[in-house]
């Protein structure tokens, strides 16, 4: 044992009453932050009407007055959102499925939780005027993302051509670039959306033969989560954040909130562009289809749309050489807490 001398009795005193003082703000710093994380929550979105019922259940208080907390962060393109996800930045995402689907197959551990609308016009199939897309066999059709979700939709298009997909070269440009091409005759088709749509009809000498609305369910979108991340979430914590987006969904369809469902987009779904007038928010909601309760369960129930729509895009991936990773439509996708959340209705 060694001695301590008397003349730092009085100092080691004080030290010892800084660290109990320093020890307790640790301890009380650590337990608020781990209560703090078992009750919030951050949900990933980016500019778009089909999130916007995300904005809604943040603004109108739909999670809070469940007892949760639930941040929701919007990143400028769906890169940086992704990253966010596969980093535990944050705990669930709004995406296209497909993409979500490819994401599974690059070997990110994604659940589906639930699918809450689908593109019903936004995306558009156009072909340069006088040509016959029958014609452009093995040649290169553009996408503004080449991914399931995208490619699912010329798929479609082109089985009703009697055409196959595997017989086009398809390849990716931002919406920007593609257009760009797509006038310098790069591309004889492309899939693109609004507002890159009238560039390539006037500038492109581009005629739109088909949108998404054509092929009702095509290109569905919802949410998911990392597994890891989704199992350490309680359900009913998962479940009031489902019924709160329900309550967002049946609050946005109310046409009294019409104003206040435009500030709402214009000061958070679209924060930091240009507000949006009356007839931008008629184009963007006429493009886009948002479920309804009753939908949602149709969509979301066993082997209701989703698991068709996700068997459907296993076949497409497969008939075209494009199946990275083989999945199961009943296991990629967990519907428990949305069905409970819309029993709860």
């Amino acid at each position: 044992m060694v001695a301590v001398p008397r003349t730092d009795q009085k100092n080691m005193s004080m030290s010892n009453k800084g660290m109990k003082l320093l020890l307790f703000i640790i301890i009380t710093i650590y337990a608020s932050t781990s209560i703090g994380h078992a009750r919030s929550y951050k949900i990933g979105i980016t500019p778009w009407a089909g999130c916007s019922p995300f904005n809604i259940a943040e603004a109108k208080g739909f999670w809070s007055e469940s007892g949760i907390y639930v941040e929701v962060v919007s990143y400028k393109n769906t890169k940086k959102m992704i990253k966010a996800l596969k980093y535990r930045r944050v705990h669930m995402i709004y995406q296209m499925m497909g993409t979500l689907v490819d994401l599974y197959m690059k070997g990110v551990p994604i659940k589906i939780i639930a699918e809450s609308s689908w593109s019903n016009g936004g995306d558009k199939i156009i072909v340069k005027k006088g040509v016959d897309i029958t014609s452009l066999n093995q040649e290169k059709f553009g996408l503004y993302l080449n991914d399931p979700s995208v490619l699912f939709f010329a798929h479609k298009y082109l089985s009703s051509q009697n055409l196959k997909s595997k017989n086009f070269q398809f390849s990716q440009a931002e919406p920007e670039s593609l257009v760009k091409d797509f006038i310098a005759d790069k591309f004889k088709a492309i899939v693109i959306y609004n507002p890159f749509v009238l560039s390539a009809e006037k500038e492109g000498n581009g005629s739109m033969v088909a949108t998404s609305a054509d092929f009702p369910g095509c290109m569905p979108e919802g949410m998911a989560a990392r597994i890891d991340v989704l199992n350490a979430i309680p359900n009913k914590d998962m479940i009031s954040i489902l019924t709160g987006l329900i309550k967002a969904v049946r609050w946005l369809k109310d046409e009294n909130n019409a104003e206040e469902f435009k500030h709402i987009l214009n000061s958070r779904t679209f924060d930091g562009y240009p507000d949006l007038s009356n007839d931008d928010i008629k184009v963007m909601l006429n493009d886009l289809k948002i479920h309804d309760p009753a939908q949602m369960a149709e969509r979301n129930k066993d082997n209701g749309g989703l698991y068709n729509y996700l068997g459907e895009l296993k076949q497409m991936l497969k008939a075209n050489n494009m199946l990275k990773k083989d999945f199961d439509p009943k296991k990629i996708f967990d519907n428990k807490n949305i069905m409970e959340a819309l029993k709860a209705r």
